[in-house]
């Protein structure tokens, strides 16, 4: 096998690499400094050897020692994250993206959104934990068809489809008691967490797109149920809605944390949002007259 990468980031690409092919092969690869482009070729051989490629290429051939590095997974698949550093140009961005969405949001649902009166907690984490569950979604059936536009797409209209399904539940159905909704959210997204690409590999095309479709598609529709049910019951559903909005917003630039955390865990800090908006909810369950106070006014007309 032979494997050609431009290592012009550093050496840390170097051994990145190195190690990858390594733990991917078993064996250990020759590393071939060509030098073109600050290339160089990684070959893999049960039979190779040092000085035959050294005198069949005629560049320098070397075996590298295993450094302490972290590689490229399916969880963690940031080949080009530099080792022991902060990634300032995305914390830069992600700023000025919380900060425009943030004057955004309040100048098209009013600059009082965030006061105690209209801000709405239960939908801004529900919002926040959604565009996590989204973005496991896309990387994991990436991983599993192939991270083309066809898959994204396909994912993308999934979620539509759940959400419109959703919303036509709520509208022939409103369910009564909203928190017994968490109940299966939660499990079916303990389901994601547990099953991952790996495990659905082992099946067939068919099977898999079968399994992989309703693993990430239940949980959408719970989630959906639950979004759609709160803001049917908003007293002020602009309010209600840019909380959600804004919400989806600081769920987005918690994806980022993947590049430390890796992406399952994602997961589980959707569950923790999901949870943490089911106790707000159970205790203004509990303290009717607090919750009402603490409900959005209406919008005047």
């Amino acid at each position: 096998m032979s494997v050609s990468f431009s290592v012009f980031a550093g050496d840390w690409m170097l051994h990145r690499l190195n190690n990858t092919i390594l733990e991917a092969t078993g064996l250990q690869p020759l590393v071939v400094l060509h030098g073109y482009n600050y290339g160089v070729t990684f070959l893999v051989g049960r039979e190779l050897m040092p000085q035959a490629v050294q005198s069949m290429t005629g560049f320098p051939v070397y075996t590298l020692p295993e450094v302490e590095i972290r590689i490229p997974t399916d969880d963690w698949p940031f080949l080009y994250l530099r080792p022991n550093t902060v990634p300032y140009a995305y914390l830069t961005v992600l700023t000025l993206i919380l900060v425009t969405s943030l004057v955004a949001v309040r100048q098209t649902f009013g600059a009082d959104l965030l006061t105690s009166r209209r801000f709405d907690p239960v939908l801004f984490l529900m919002g926040a934990a959604f565009l996590l569950l989204e973005t496991r979604m896309v990387t994991e059936l990436g991983l599993l068809f192939g991270s083309t536009w066809i898959v994204n797409a396909s994912v993308f209209a999934g979620v539509l489809v759940m959400v419109l399904l959703a919303n036509g539940y709520v509208i022939r159905r409103a369910p009564s008691r909203i928190q017994l909704w968490y109940v299966p959210l939660v499990i079916s997204l303990l389901a994601v967490w547990w099953l991952g690409a790996g495990t659905l590999n082992q099946f067939s095309l068919l099977t898999r797109g079968i399994l992989g479709g309703l693993l990430f598609a239940l949980p959408v529709f719970f989630a959906g149920v639950i979004v759609s049910t709160l803001l049917k019951r908003a007293r002020d559903v602009p309010g209600a809605l840019g909380s959600n909005i804004l919400g989806s917003v600081v769920g987005g630039c918690l994806e980022y944390l993947s590049m430390y955390a890796g992406l399952r865990k994602m997961t589980l800090l959707a569950i923790a949002l999901y949870l943490t908006a089911y106790l707000i909810l159970a205790r203004q369950a509990a303290q009717p007259e607090a919750a009402e106070a603490a409900l959005p006014l209406k919008a005047d007309a």
